[in-house]
Formats: structure tokens, sequence, C-alpha cells
């Protein structure tokens, strides 16, 4: 088994010997995705009133309720708050678009990765468009040249929001609110609005978000409220101060499903992938952005974890079968610290094709604390997305745990099935049942572009292919170990210790659709796994 392993390994890094030349390609590139030509072609494109002057402006922009402009304006990386007369067109690079009551624009308006918001008594004489920075670079233009993944590699520099990492942003959005729907065991059908954090603006330092929800089987109304002040400026080395109230069902296992992928296993096949716990109580923190990729916070947490059960077994489509009882947890009161240090450069956080992301993150509890729990829990995480030329790439996962104490079980790690080891039944992995206090896991994707073959293939282009392979452990310290320590519990690792496997993939373009077949390695009986996902697994 470890013969293949290795070969596998060995098989993967000599790929990076035989790349091709690329490098004349990559300083077009740089001149075609420029941010003068992506103005250029967006002024080609959008703006039809030529006999007018057309203006440009960088930051935000407002055009008051006095002001008369006969001009077209091009903004670029700014909001735009029109109060009076706009005579010309209207597009905005990066930004949003608000045309108040009583404003009026006798034109075109556009926004390019960002939002249109009109309200009531405004006027708009032309067409309202909201559409994509990748629609100025039609694939038709590069012939078998194109290549999605580079393109957004080079396009991404100008859409990634600045900073994010704790909490998810929102970016440039005009949205007050969203419809929240999810199923599950424990809920059933949940239902609420949900107002995602914004990011700051210069003139918006203030952030109001949160969710707030019924879940009809369970009968219980679940929120969250979160306030977030940014100081100093929000663009460059961004502070900030925070508070959340909540009394909300959560899961420890959010980093292997998504929570619109796991409401559909459960809605439609009556496959719940996530166990869950009842969280109430507050948090206090503060974080500061120490370059555009680099984020360190720190956060006070006093909580109290209760047990939840399962209320439903209805499914659509499987409603013969019954779900998994949700297990029960440590409950009590759970006072902690936890800080976190982030470097993360890829250009899209559920979809990355390039960058990197490592994170480390800390939680301690004490008695001291008047807590009723005492550990200390360490978490480290390694993601890279490696271009090996134009048709192939290579993404890697490491991630390790440890931790000192007693763990609760609703902070313990359990490994196997989706988005760990794909070819093993999930959670099969659990360190005798409760979960493992210590976790080792590596994951492997070779990607490949059917472009790299010279000959044709199977679906054509339209398919990529991915090879996989995952290995990993999950144990408790305290079976192999006497001492408690982060460090103790590792000397016993032999090789034999880890579980792995082999597989292939098909997906779309993007990754996100794909369907897997996987191969334990350490066992023929059973071996073979087949999945279908809607996300990349990491």
């Amino acid at each position: 088994m470890f013969r293949s392993i290795k070969f596998i390994l060995a098989f993967m890094l000599g790929l990076s010997f035989t790349l091709p030349l690329w490098a004349q390609k990559t300083k077009n590139y740089e001149k075609i995705f420029s941010m003068p030509e992506i103005e250029r072609r967006a002024s080609e494109k959008y703006i039809r009133q030529t006999e007018l002057p057309t203006r440009r402006y960088q930051d935000d922009l407002i055009i008051q309720a006095r002001d008369t402009v006969n001009y077209n304006i091009l903004l670029n990386k700014g909001d735009l708050l029109i109060q009076g007369v706009v005579n010309g067109d209207v597009v905005v690079l990066f930004g949003d678009i608000r045309i108040e009551s009583f404003a009026v624009v006798n034109g075109n308006v556009t926004a390019i990765n960002g939002k249109i918001r009109q309200e009531a008594q405004s006027t708009v004489t032309g067409n309202q468009i909201e559409t994509n920075l990748k629609n100025l670079f039609p694939a038709r233009e590069f012939g078998k040249d194109y290549d999605e993944d580079i393109l957004e590699k080079y396009l991404s520099r100008y859409t990634r929001p600045y900073g994010s990492g704790y909490s998810s942003l929102t970016v440039r959005s005009q949205k007050e609110s969203d419809l929240l729907f999810r199923y599950n065991r424990v809920q059933g059908v949940f239902l609420g609005v949900s107002i995602p954090k914004m990011l700051p603006r210069k003139q918006r330092y203030l952030s109001v978000h949160g969710f707030l929800g019924y879940g009809f089987s369970d009968q219980k109304t679940r929120y969250e409220l979160a306030v977030d002040h940014w100081f100093f400026s929000p663009d460059t080395f961004r502070f900030e101060l925070g508070a959340a109230l909540y009394d909300k069902i959560e899961s420890k296992d959010t980093w292997l499903i998504s929570s619109l992928e796991n409401t559909l296993a459960a809605f439609f096949l009556n496959d719940d992938y996530l166990d869950y716990y009842q969280r109430k109580g507050y948090e206090l923190h503060a974080s500061q952005n120490l370059t555009a990729h680099f984020k360190g916070l720190v956060a006070y947490r006093n909580d109290r974890y209760y047990s939840v059960v399962k209320t439903t077994d209805w499914a659509l489509f499987k409603d013969d079968d019954r779900f998994p009882d949700n297990p029960q947890i440590d409950a009590g009161r759970m006072r902690s610290w936890y800080g976190e240090l982030s470097w993360d450069t890829r250009s899209n956080p559920q979809l990355a094709r390039n960058g990197s992301l490592v994170k480390l993150s800390v939680e301690s509890s004490t008695k001291k604390m008047k807590s009723d729990f005492s550990f200390n829990q360490y978490i480290f995480e390694f993601r890279k997305y490696q271009r090996l030329g134009p048709w192939e790439r290579l993404d890697v996962r490491l991630k390790a745990a440890t931790s000192e104490g007693v763990v609760p079980l609703q902070k313990r790690f359990h490994l196997g099935g989706i988005s760990t080891l794909r070819a093993f039944n999930y959670r099969s992995l659990n360190a005798g049942g409760f979960g493992g206090d210590r976790l080792l896991l590596l994951n492997l994707e070779y990607f490949i572009n059917p472009r790299l073959f010279h000959f044709p293939v199977v679906f054509g282009d339209d398919f990529h292919y991915v090879v996989f392979f995952d290995m990993g452990h999950v144990w408790n310290r305290a079976d192999v170990a006497q001492k408690d320590g982060w460090s103790e519990g590792f000397e016993h690792l032999q090789l034999k210790d880890f579980k792995s496997d082999l597989g292939i993939a098909l997906t779309n373009a993007s990754g996100r659709f794909r369907l897997n077949i996987a191969k334990r390695l350490d066992t023929s009986h059973k071996a073979w796994k087949v999945s279908f996902r809607i996300n990349k697994p990491f």
C-alpha cells in the first residue's frame, strides 16, 4: 500500500519538472487584464452616448440633489450615489450604484461586479445592467488559448475583498436582507431572514448584521445580532471591535460541507452530514488587518452549550429511511478565549484556483474563568492552490489539531467520507466512537484540463479531470501517552496508523460539481466508494 502512496507522491512531484514554457503568455495576459484595458473595454461596451464626454472617477462619488451633469460617468473601485440628474450613461466598476428618490439618469446604468439599487420615484430612461467582469473577456476572443483558470487568476486581483477571513463579508452589496432557508434533522424546515455583514466604505464604519428564524419541527426561534465598528481607515490596516448576542443551532462539522449542500442532501435524500448542538451566549471580539492578506483576531466567548435531539425523519425521495439520532454533547457553561492568525491570498475562498491559506487558531477555557470546561485546543491548516502550467493545477490541504486538558465532545474530530477520506464511510475514523482530540489530514488533488492532451478525450473540453489522494488519522492523547501536553501523543505514530485512499473525479470547469470514484488502499473488501458533490472539498 505504502509503495503506492510513495509512487503517487513522486509522480505528482515529477510533474512540476515537465511544465511548458508560458512566460511570454504571462506578459501578454498582464497587458490584456490591466486596469486601463478593463476600463477601455467597459467604456466601449456600455457607454453608448459617445457624443458626450466621459469623465473618469475613482473611489466613492455623490451626485448631489442640486447637481446636473451632462457627461458620461466611469467610476472605478467606489460606490456611486445619485441624488440629482445625470444626462449620460453610467458605468461603475467594482462598486454599487444607488439611485435615490427623485434622481434622474437619462441613459444606461451598468454595474460591473456590483449592484444597482433604484428607489421609488426615481427615473432611469435607459437599461439597467448588473454584470460580471469576466463578460468583458469573451472566450471566443482567446480561441484555443482560452483558459478559465488564467482568466480568474488575473481578474481576481480586482475583485477580492480586503481583509476577509473571520467573518463573511458581503462586498459592496446594497441588499438589506436575504431569505434564510435550511433543512436538518433537528429543526426541520428553518425559515428566517439574514442581514449580511457589509464591507466598510468611507461613509460607513458601522455594520449591524445577523439573522432571525424559526424551526418548524423543534418549534424554536433562533437568532444572532452582531454589531461591528471599524476604526481608522477601512481599506488599510483596518481595526475592528465587535460584539454578538445569539441563540443558535451550530455544528463543528461545517468545514466538511456547506449549509446549502447539507440542506439539499437532507431534504431530498435523508442524508444529514452535520451533528448539532445549541449554543447560547455572547461574544466580544477585536481584529486587526496587518496587511491586505494577514489578519489577527482575539475574542472572548461566554456560552452555554445544550444537547439537541432529532425532531424529524422526513425526506422527499427517501422518506422510508430514518435520520440517525443527533449525538449528545458535553453540556454546560463554557467561557473561553479564542485567537486566530490567518494569511489568505485565495482569489475565491469557495472555489479557489490560486493563492494559499495559512491559519492557526487557539481556544482556551479554564476553571479559573468559572467555566465548566478546562482545555486548550490548537488547530493549524495549510492550503495551497498551485498552477503547474496552463492546463494543470495541484491543490494541497494539510490540517492538524492537538490539545491539552479534556476537550468536550462538541469540539472533537472525526474523519471519513466527504471532504476527508473519500473512500471511507462517513465518520468511520472516530477514535473509539466519540471523536479524537488529535488529528492529521492530508489531501492532494491534481487537476487536469483536457487541453493538456494532444488527442481527443471523453467528454471533450466540457469536463475536467482530478486525480486525488487522501491520508489521515484521528486519535486521543490519553490512549497513547500519560503526560498531558500539546506535543504529547505523537511519538507513537507510524505510517501504518494512517488510513488512505486514491481516486479520480470528473468535474465541471469550476470544480464545484464533481463525481468522485475512490478506492481504499488498506483493504479490498468494500473498498470502492462513489459520491457526488456540488462543492469543492477544500
